[in-house]
């Protein structure tokens, strides 16, 4: 999912001038079929929710389990940080639920 809307700055660039990076075939090609993914009315209501449904606990990640960056380096050692800041969240959110149960 590639956000094409007005909100977002697809092609990046450079925030101290301004200047726009150039966008690489890879992204045009893959703005472009997004682009035509969401020109249909259901699938558009769907991408909305998502909002609601995944960016909350991205941010929920972020801000209240304090992973603002990784301690460490490399794919492999970031996905496996991330998975557990995922498994703290997920048992906290289970034993909250099973308490009050």
């Amino acid at each position: 999912l590639i956000a094409v809307g007005p909100r977002r700055n697809v092609a990046g660039g450079d925030p101290a001038t301004g200047a726009p990076r150039p966008a690489s075939v890879h992204n045009k090609i893959a703005t472009d079929q997004m682009a035509k993914r969401l020109s249909d009315p259901a699938v558009e209501a769907i991408y909305k929710k998502r909002a609601a449904m995944i960016e909350h606990f991205n941010a929920f990640i972020k801000d209240l389990r304090g992973l603002r960056q990784f301690a460490r380096r490399g794919l492999q050692a970031v996905n496996s940080e991330l998975a557990v800041a995922v498994w703290v969240t997920n048992l906290t959110t289970l034993y909250r639920h099973l308490k009050t149960a």
